[in-house]
This record gives structure tokens, sequence and C-alpha cells, in this order.
């Protein structure tokens, strides 16, 4: 039974439509700040399955204004972004292949502590980190709580580390490596555990590799482990017929480690454009290679599947089919694994029109945001205007997860026929905070002529980062958590729901339900991990977290 068009009035004063068109959703007729809850999307062959069906709504996310992240003439690209521990915020973005941008040599690498209201370069002593020349670099963090940094250029690399403390990081190390790949496009760095580091390389011509030691028929993308923190690297396992492969580490384990890789896509001889997942457990040393699905011919995007994990260690991988050529609307693709070793896939495409530059991040068990680039425009021209959105859900694991889009900027960060700056990032922090960095185009040529100067004022800050705050919905439409909130006490142990009621009155997590839980909901009352998560500790049920749902608690327990 299809549902009737209806308009209504939410509590922020925006105006929204239920749109039954197949894709069954909610739509803001507001164009700036738009959020959207998607309950529903079409399924496009091959496709295994489809997200939501009715009309469930997705959870409730809030994003702040967006804040200018680079000082005048410093262009970036490509920006990213990760969070460790104690909150603090890194970024980092591309520049261009010159040292043109104030007097930085390396790619640029900023820190918040904050809450991303400002940042400062990372510290080095003599900021000798910037004088080694380079332009592309990525970031990782351990479980240990170190912070890598590897910047590259063509065959020279730069591996810098630092240790994270509650009051930001602290110099360890930087030093030059070569010989960890042929000539970089750019370094893909992940690490978890004490130490484990792995390094995905996108070489600019095919090796050889230790798994395929033809030197007329290599890899050009190249995986490498390190098991002391990045001090040496293992010899290179390739990837061959792979365009371009993204990595994930398990965040559940030290050992299990995901690249999915685009298969007969540009740079690539494979006879078809095929997605293919390899899956390792023992850091690397082998993989298994299984094959999820195809693209359509002339996919335009070239970084199509990125990959990730949640804090449980389910993967979960984004992909975008858009052939910018056939006049139809691109799809967003979510894959997930099946119940058992397997992978199915969802279509979770938000809205009709051309999308690409797709990111995702994982949080705790089943939160998952997507962000990507997008115009409603399904064939592009030149006045069409991109957008950065985000599509978050809390129940990616459930059989029909419900999602929620949010536009993340007012002002469209491109206006052309083509595709807005590069890839952007986002990453979901201990606090289950959604962080989002994304670029703006400057003005037109920049890229295609870096030498140009840029002029001075607003148009050269052209990066950006803003923070979104998710809360679940439960199924009668309040807000009680459908998944485990994160640690509130500091123990590593998350709170507990013994009776599955969706309050977790084993605040402490250490499998008892007493006194002490309500003792320390009430030490950690003002903590984001309790402030974040208000239906989960919502114990006298009226909506909302206060000193009264503490007094509820001990009441049930003593």
């Amino acid at each position: 039974m299809s549902r009737e068009p209806e308009d209504v009035k939410r509590g922020d004063g925006t105006d929204w439509r239920w749109v039954g068109d197949g894709r069954n959703r909610w739509v803001s007729r507001r164009s700036m700040m738009k959020t959207t809850a998607i309950a529903g999307a079409a399924s496009l062959a091959p496709v295994s399955g489809t997200a939501a069906a009715g009309g469930a709504p997705g959870p409730s996310a809030s994003f702040s204004d967006p804040v200018r992240i680079n000082p005048p003439q410093r262009y970036g690209y490509e920006p990213g972004v990760h969070v460790d521990r104690f909150g603090t915020i890194y970024a980092t973005a591309h520049k261009t292949s010159l040292t043109n941008e104030g007097t930085q040599l390396a790619s640029f690498f900023w820190y918040s502590t904050d809450d991303g209201r400002t940042w400062q370069d990372m510290p080095a002593p003599a900021n000798a980190d910037d004088e080694l020349f380079a332009f592309e670099g990525d970031i990782a963090i351990d479980d240990a709580g170190m912070v890598y940094y590897c910047d590259t250029y063509a065959a020279d690399n730069t591996f810098s580390r630092w240790k994270t403390t509650p009051g930001g990081p602290v110099f360890d190390l930087s030093k030059p490596i070569q010989g960890t790949v042929g000539v970089d496009d750019r370094p893909w760095l992940r690490a978890h555990g004490d130490g484990i580091v792995y390094y995905l390389g996108n070489n600019g011509v095919e090796v050889p590799t230790r798994n395929n030691t033809d030197p007329d028929d290599g890899s050009r993308i190249v995986f490498y482990r390190s098991t002391d923190g990045g001090l040496t690297f293992s010899e290179g396992y390739g990837f061959p017929d792979s365009g371009y492969c993204s990595l994930a580490e398990s965040k559940a384990d030290d050992k299990t480690v995901y690249v999915a890789c685009s298969e007969g896509t540009f740079f690539s001889s494979a006879p078809e454009e095929t997605f293919a997942i390899f899956t390792s457990h023992d850091r690397g040393e082998t993989f298994t290679r299984q094959e999820v699905g195809t693209f359509e011919d002339g996919t335009a995007d070239p970084f199509p599947v990125w990959s990730v994990t949640d804090r449980a260690g389910n993967p979960y991988h984004v992909w975008i089919n858009d052939d910018t050529t056939d006049k139809k609307p691109a799809d967003v693709r979510f894959t997930r694994r099946d119940g058992s070793d397997g992978w199915e896939t969802l279509d979770v495409t938000p809205f009709e029109g051309t999308l690409n530059k797709p990111w995702i991040g994982a949080g705790s068990e089943g939160l998952v945001a997507i962000t990507f680039y997008g115009s409603r425009d399904v064939q592009v021209g030149d006045a069409t205007e991109w957008f950065p959105y985000a599509l978050v859900t809390g129940d990616a694991l459930e059989r029909s997860p419900t999602w929620t889009l949010t536009q993340l900027a007012d002002r469209p960060v491109a206006v052309d026929d083509g595709e807005p700056e590069d890839f952007f990032e986002c990453a979901i922090g201990p606090d289950d905070k959604v962080h989002v960095t994304f670029g703006r185009e400057v003005e037109p040529g920049t890229i295609e002529n870096p030498t140009r100067t840029l002029n001075s004022g607003d148009d050269t800050n052209n990066l950006f980062y803003t923070q979104g705050v998710v809360t679940p919905r439960g199924t009668d439409g309040d807000t009680t958590s459908s998944r485990s909130p994160p640690d509130v006490t500091g123990n590593g142990q998350p709170p507990r729901d013994p009776d599955s009621d969706g309050r977790y009155e084993d605040v402490n997590g250490d499998g008892e339900t007493d006194v002490v839980d309500a003792q320390a909901l009430f030490t950690s009352r003002d903590d984001p991990a309790v402030q974040n998560n208000p239906g989960a500790f919502d114990f006298n049920r009226d909506d909302e977290f206060s000193v009264v749902d503490v007094q509820s608690l001990f009441e049930q327990v003593k």
C-alpha cells in the first residue's frame, strides 16, 4: 500500500514532505542544511538487497556550522580526518607540488583539541617534519595511542609519528624511507594493536611483489606491514588487475585487515569492471579474494570503493555507480557481511542525481556514516551546484537499516559541469561523534594549473571541518538507543543492557547492576558518552536525560 504525500512541520520549523516515489523518503523543502530521514531506496541490479522499507525514521543527526581549517594562501585538497582516544582531532590535506603555500614543503597536517574550533600545525622540533618535501599524506592511529603519518613524493616517503596525550600530540620521530613503493601516487595508512601499521601503496607503475615476482606483470597496488610502529616494513603483497584499492583494519583485533579493490577500472588490465574484497586474518601475510559485484561501464569516480570496520569488528564498504554518459542517476551501494563469511549489498541512494567521492566511517557497533559530494542534476552542466552530504545510520546490521541524510554546507563546494575538488573523509570518534573534512573549489583551473598564485582572502580558505552528533531512534520514534553507547567510566567496558529494554542499567559494564552503576552515572552525567546517548540512560522515560534519571536508576537497583 503506497503512502500519500503529506506535509509536516518539524520542531525546527522546517517544512518536510513525504515522497512516495519508489524510494519513500522525507524530503526537506528548505534548500539549506537539509536533513532527510531515509526510509527506503530502490533496488538496482546487481544489488542483493535494499535499505529499510516502510516509514521508520532514521537517527537524529545534527551537524555544526563548517569551520575553516587552512589559513590564507595555503590551498589544499583531498582532506582527511582521524580522532584519538582523548578526542584530539587530526586533519591532513595534500598541497600542490610546489613550495608556494607559505613555507610548507610537506603536506598539511593539523590538530585540534577544542572540538575543531581552532587548528594548529603538528608539533615537531624546529618544524623538521615540514621541511621534508612531499605533497600527499595519510594518517593512522593505533590502539596504543600512537599517531602515524606517511607523506609521499614519487619514490620518496617520509614517515612520522607522535604519541597521543590528553593535552595533544607529542612528537616522537620523523624519518625518510625509500624502497617501500616504486613511484607512489599517494599512501593509504591504517593501524591497530600496539605498533601494527599497514601501508597500501598506489604506484604509478606496476612492480613485482612477493606473491607475483614477474617483472613484466606486477601490481600497481601493493600492501606492506610493520609490526614495530613503522620502523621497518615487510615485503610487498600485490593486487594485480586492481585500478584503485582502499584499506581497513579491524577495530576488534590486531590481525584482521581488509583491502577492497575496483578491478578493470582505470589503470587496471582486468577484462571487466568488478568490485572485490580481499580479507586477511594474519596481518596481511595471506589474503582471500571474494568478488562482490560489478560496476557500470564508464563509472566516473576513479576511487569508487572505501572500507571501514566498527568497534565490534564488523566490516562495511561503500561504492558508487555513476556512468555520467548514460543520463541516469547514480546509485550508492553499501556492502556488509551477510551473516556468514559472504557479503550482501544494499542500495542506500538518498536522492536522484549525480553522486561521487564517497567515504565511510564507523563507531560503535552498527553506527556508520557515509559522506559524498552530490548534485540534484542527473545530467550536469555549467550551472550544476555540488554540496557535501552525510548519510548516517545507527543500525547498519539490521535487516533494513534506516538512514538520515544531512547537507553539510549552505554554500556549494563547486558550480560547474565537472567534479568538485577530490575525495574527502569522515571519521567517527570514541564518543561516536561524526567528524567530516571537505574541500571547496577556490578558482576555476586551480588544480589544472597549480602554479597560479592564489589571491589572499576568504576564497583561499578552501578546507572545512564539521562535527555531527547522532542519536538513534527506537521503532516507536523516540530516541532510545538501539546500540550500546561507548565506555562511560573509562574502564574500557561499554555499558550493558541486561534486560534488553533499550536502557543501559549496567553503566560500568561489569556484568552487575547495582548502586555502583548509579554512582558511575552521576559522576559521568556530563560526559559526551552520556550526553550523546540520552535515550540509553532515560530511566524515568521522559524522553530526556537529567539527574532525575540517576535517581530513577538508583531506586531501581538499590
